[in-house]
């Protein structure tokens, strides 16, 4: 509050005229650019001034008449706000408004602003005398309570507020009702809030993506474990079909009587003459021998499967 005092006062010590609409929120200057329209510099101060947010400035005619239109000037935006100024556009917290709005009024006194005329009859509301204040009565079922700090405001005022953004903005920070207040403190839990959810939404979202990466990866797996095992389960069931019972006493029947054929081969070879005693001896043992043990292989498990039936 104290810088803010103190900016208000260089405004006061570097200009002329400095008319206080209202107190620590507007301020005006009247002025003569060469031989044109008189001007008016108004100059707002927002509620965080000069801390956080820079003075807004606004030039406009003093005077009106269907001859005077919108102000031209290369320092001049919309609705005649000033957006050129080096001092202005580079407000600091050790800037100060005197010196900068001197440096704005000198500027439009050397350089007039150019009157660009306007056919649609809209005339700017610029005139700032005094006028009787017209208390401002809000109706209710209750009765008729008065609003303290629109009772306090002319009726030039009033109408500055319907068609002046910038000036209503600034009345509305100075305006404290406490439903107001209570919805700024509604507003700011609830976008809290808002934004606590979408953070939590995220990082679900990101877990459930990581647990279907994860699911479809042990699906794949799975679905490679079941292929083996039908794989194995057909093998062992094959397997199990060549060791059953039956098949084994015809197989062992089958190489029982392949032994027996070949060692009578081997004897029929050696009668003849055709094959050595020592290599008889040799083949004709192996192949009696295999076949009396697969014969007997073949009776003990034809003797126990016929048990069993």
């Amino acid at each position: 509050m104290l810088a803010r005092r103190k900016q208000v006062n260089t405004l006061h010590i570097f200009n002329e005229n400095v008319i206080e609409v209202r107190h620590d929120l507007e301020y005006r200057i009247a002025f003569q650019a060469g031989d044109e329209v008189p001007l008016n510099l108004q100059i707002l101060l927002p509620p965080d001034f000069p801390s956080r947010s820079r003075p807004l400035l606004r030039i406009f005619p003093t005077k009106c008449d269907e001859s005077i239109g919108r102000l031209s000037h290369p320092w001049l935006g919309a609705d005649n706000m000033v957006v050129g100024s080096p001092g202005l556009n580079n407000f600091g917290i050790h800037s100060d408004l005197g010196r900068v709005v001197q440096a704005i009024k000198r500027e439009f006194e050397k350089n007039p602003p150019t009157v660009i005329k306007e056919n649609n009859g809209n005339q700017i509301n610029c005139k700032h005398e005094p006028s009787p204040k017209t208390p401002l009565v809000v109706r209710s079922g209750g009765g008729q309570p008065l609003i303290p700090e629109i009772t306090k405001l002319s009726e030039e005022e009033l109408k500055e507020l319907q068609t002046d953004p910038l000036a209503f903005k600034v009345f509305c920070s100075e305006f404290n009702v406490t439903m107001l207040s209570s919805m700024d403190e509604n507003y700011a839990k609830l976008k809290e809030e808002i934004m606590s959810i979408v953070e939590t939404s995220a990082e679900f979202s990101k877990e459930l993506c990581e647990k279907k990466e994860s699911f479809q990866s042990k699906l794949t797996e799975l679905e490679n474990t079941r292929k083996i095992t039908a794989e194995m389960k057909r093998d062992l069931m094959e397997t199990a079909q060549q060791l059953a019972k039956p098949n084994l006493c015809d197989k062992l029947l089958a190489a029982s009587h392949a032994d027996e054929c070949e060692s009578e081969a081997c004897a029929d070879q050696f009668l003849s003459g055709n094959l050595p005693i020592d290599d008889f001896l040799t083949n004709y043992i192996q192949k009696r021998t295999l076949h009396h043990l697969r014969k007997t292989k073949h009776d003990r498990i034809a003797t126990s499967h016929n048990h069993q039936k």
